[in-house]
């Protein structure tokens, strides 16, 4: 479908565009009736992707091939493109519980990463300058690869069809930097394929994943070893790798490591001791080994290690051979862990260390169905009964205003607050929202509170005050970036949380996630970074955009999409630039701030100016946003009113705030007069979420 189109869409321009068949002089209705006509011959497709075809014909001529087989042949090109270090496609073997092979296509990462520093000069500039900042990768200092799988479903939830899901994994450094992390074109896809055919396959995804890193880590080429030698602009640098984490959801992780999650007795994969709130052992243990998962003291958690869950999986397998089925079922139930052949724990090559690299992803455990979604329902249930509401909240939130670049991705979650919505969230007693929504919400919804106790003078009220330190972790949690999150000050933060929580709603909507965040400070100091996965749920959108197209699922279609992926992963590289810049220009400047910056800048060789820019590699703010920047010791406020580039160097145009007040979570700014001064870019700590009264501004928070 999505050749045709293209084949079609290619055939009927380069037609339309042709000199014999445009009249000398066309007038505007002519043209308007011409593009109907050109709009009716296509295939449905969208306005944008025929805007920028129609501009691509405009600029340049239209490569001469129109028939679906020339498309394909340009789509395999990065695919079949042949480095030092092979195809950048592979396919490798799986065995099936048929007894068949599957051939599984994949994008191997050592091809992909040598072809994508010599494609694209901003990435391999970006990876010149690390190897300069923290040092190139040595065999006794390997730099770090993190590792990301998760089930994409492409197609309508409602629909019940869902034979286009497949399994997503993707691969990236560590050294590159939690903001880095962030940006979608730095991390790689390493296979696409349908979950089908993975249940089809002896051992599922985890024999899948160990099969993965023996080609990562054990083919021809080896990382840790040998190394990897890659160009990066005439400067020849040879990289070493190692595994350092493996992050995911709840399920992901359960499959990768073979653990049973809240089904089991024990449904931690990381604690021996403890049970499901439904266990009778605890009971019945004089010796007062066991805890349940309400436990919040983590003295008494027994911890497993890499050795002990290893031990585990090789035991069942042992077991396997001269248990019962009833009596494998019962084990496995009590352990946490299930028998999987060819799983990723048996390994004997890999040495796999589950314990060491599994990382849960904080943004499942709060945001996503989580802890955070679960504390607002049980706190705006309490709040209901004292007259404070969901309309009273939507009231509230729809007088904030959040960074421009938010708003435009209708990621601020003003929309929620619709009555057959709010009517589901109270009878569950659950806030549902996308992950995105949450985090846009969170300081306002606590910011209403904070007003709404003060005005019922319920200063002290507890069901509130645990919304408030669900709130304090989750500021910890955003610290992690900026390094000014500690394991010690996360561990406090969360367990203040969770005893109060205990204290005010019980445990009856205590779920295994409230467990699973008490591990995160462990994880922060071990590995010194966590990362959230909003960027593998941005990079699942292409994924999905690619395989709508693809209907018929018979035949390569982990092939095809990952090829597409390929294909367009390459292209995002090209334009990719990481140093500060202007994102968006302006048409006109007027002479008179013309004459005000080249008084500004009188030895600049360069000058640009735009009304949205990069104060960093990888964060933007824009006109009309507020934003907090860090002056010496002194932090203060100021209005976004245009961006300079002069020289290499990005400096905005801002209009200061005089700070009047602030507390905990707010701040309040007068405006003074409208003298505009010049703030340095990297001063800018980020843009806020705030609110106009007047000529005061009200601050929440950088986002």
């Amino acid at each position: 479908m999505a050749l045709s189109l293209l084949a079609l869409v290619a055939s009927v321009v380069v037609a339309v565009g042709h000199p014999t068949m445009m009249a000398a002089v066309e007038t505007r209705p002519a043209k308007m009736a011409r593009l109907s006509r050109l709009r009716g011959t296509l295939p449905q497709m969208s306005q944008t992707a025929l805007a920028a075809l129609l501009a691509a014909a405009k600029e340049a001529p239209l490569p001469d091939v129109s028939r679906r087989a020339d498309v394909r042949e340009a789509k395999q090109l990065a695919a079949r493109t042949l480095t030092p270090y092979g195809p950048v496609h592979a396919q490798l073997p799986m065995l099936c519980h048929s007894g068949a092979v599957k051939l599984v296509e994949v994008q191997s990462p050592w091809p992909m990463l040598h072809l994508a520093c010599q494609t694209s000069e901003g990435f391999s500039s970006f990876i010149s300058d690390l190897c300069g900042n923290v040092g190139a990768p040595t065999i006794q200092s390997p730099w770090g690869l993190i590792m990301y799988s998760d089930e994409v479903d492409p197609g309508d939830p409602l629909m019940g069809k869902h034979g286009r899901k497949y399994q997503a994994v993707y691969w990236s450094i560590l050294e590159f930097g939690a903001s880095a992390l962030s940006e979608e074109e730095l991390w790689f896809t390493f296979c696409t394929v349908r979950s089908v055919v993975v249940r089809q396959m002896v051992g599922g995804m985890s024999a899948l994943m160990a099969c993965l890193l023996r080609h990562m880590f054990h083919g021809v080429h080896s990382p840790s070893d040998a190394g990897i030698l890659i160009d990066l602009g005439g400067l020849q640098i040879r990289f070493f790798f190692e595994l350092r984490q493996m992050i995911g959801d709840e399920l992901a992780l359960q499959q990768l490591n073979c653990h049973r999650g809240a089904s089991a007795e024990v449904p931690c994969m990381f604690c021996m001791n403890v049970k499901s709130k439904r266990s009778i052992d605890v009971l019945h243990d004089r010796a007062g080994y066991f805890v349940l998962v309400t436990c919040v003291d983590c003295e008494k958690f027994k911890f497993h290690s890499d050795v002990t869950i290893r031990k585990i999986a090789f035991d069942l397998r042992d077991r396997s051979s001269v248990e019962t089925k009833e009596g494998m079922k019962t084990l496995q139930k009590q352990l946490g862990y299930s028998y999987i052949p060819n799983s990723l724990l048996l390994c004997p090559v890999l040495k796999y260390k589950p314990a060491t690299l599994t990382v849960y992803d904080w943004m499942h455990c709060f945001l996503v169905d989580g802890v955070f979604n679960i504390t607002v329902g049980q706190t705006m249930a309490v709040a209901h009964k004292l007259g404070v509401s969901y309309k009273n909240m939507a009231s509230f939130v729809a007088t904030w205003s959040w960074p421009r670049r938010l708003t435009q991705k209708g990621a601020i979650g003003k929309d929620l607050f619709k009555p057959s919505r709010i009517a589901t969230w109270r009878k569950e007693q659950k806030f549902k929202c996308s992950a995105s929504e949450a985090l846009s919400l969170y300081p306002v919804m606590a910011a209403f509170l904070q007003m709404e106790s003060t005005r019922l003078g319920l200063a002290e009220n507890p069901a509130f005050a645990v919304l408030y330190l669900c709130c304090d972790v989750l500021d910890h949690l955003l610290c992690i970036p900026r390094g000014t999150c500690t394991p010690e000050g996360l561990a406090e933060a969360i367990v203040s949380f969770l005893r109060l929580y205990k204290l005010v709603f019980g445990e009856k909507h205590w779920t295994p996630k409230f467990h699973s965040i008490l591990h995160l400070p462990r994880m922060l100091a071990e590995h010194k970074v966590i990362i959230p996965c909003f960027v593998a749920e941005r990079k699942h959108k292409e994924g999905k955009r690619i395989a709508g197209y693809l209907h018929n699922t018979s035949v390569d279609f982990e092939r095809s999409l990952l090829e597409d992926i390929t294909s367009n992963h390459l292209h995002a590289l090209r334009d990719f630039v990481v140093k500060p810049r202007i994102c968006s220009g302006i048409a006109r400047c007027s002479e008179t701030l013309l004459a005000q910056l080249q008084a500004s800048f009188p030895d600049a060789i360069s000058l640009q100016v735009g009304k949205r820019a990069k104060f960093n590699q990888f964060n933007e703010t824009e006109v009309g946003d507020i934003v907090l920047a860090q002056i010496g010791n002194h932090v203060v406020a100021a209005e976004i009113c245009g961006a300079i580039v002069a020289d290499g160097a990005v400096f905005f145009l801002v209009s200061k705030l005089k700070l009047i007040s602030s507390e905990k979570r707010l701040s309040k700014w007068q405006r003074v007069g409208q003298e505009l001064r010049l703030l340095e870019g990297v001063s800018i700590l980020g843009p806020c979420v705030h609110r106009n009264d007047g000529d005061v501004v009200v601050v929440i928070r950088c986002v």
